[in-house]
């Protein structure tokens, strides 16, 4: 008997369902070139292994793209201080120029994406960051990378999650 089928079974005629499960599959199918014009069906993957996989994918590859974002930013601002440090600029123009990089500082409001960001900066970059790191990289208070980051024990010399 299959899940669908078991799940059919289970269920009384008038059972209010409190939660349907995901039963969503991937199939390919295949026209065969034959007289009889017949078709081949294949099962791919449960849709949500394969849904899984893509989102997580697509979320890292977003972290990482504002990361690097970040990072630059701030690359940019640092050349221009470097620049009014040697005298290029007056202490005037300069606050001018670094009102261009300023970003204000995002505070937690999904707990669940911080959490994941920091995970997969630790996990990508193999080393221990501190709370001043992370927020830089992702551009959050400290104090919200602190509340986070205790969800996540990590060890450098694996390159691992525990």
């Amino acid at each position: 008997m299959s899940d669908i089928e078991r799940y059919i079974y289970d269920q009384e005629p008038n059972e209010p369902v409190e939660r349907q499960p995901n039963f969503d599959h991937l199939f390919r199918i295949k026209e065969i070139s034959d007289p009889s014009s017949s078709y081949e069906v294949s099962h791919l993957a449960h849709t949500e292994t394969f849904t899984f996989k893509m989102h997580s994918l697509l979320q890292e590859n977003r972290v990482l793209k504002d990361a690097v974002s970040t990072l630059w930013k701030t690359h940019q601002y640092n050349q221009e201080y470097i620049a009014y440090l040697i005298g290029t600029y007056s202490k005037e123009e300069f606050k001018t120029i670094a009102e261009q990089y300023a970003d204000p500082i995002q505070e937690c409001e999904d707990q669940t994406h911080l959490t994941i960001a920091i995970d997969i900066l630790l996990s990508t970059l193999g080393s221990t960051l501190s709370t001043l790191d992370l927020s830089i990289l992702l551009n959050f208070s400290p104090s919200c990378i602190e509340s986070n980051i205790k969800q996540i024990e990590y060890r450098p010399e694996d390159n691992q999650r525990v």
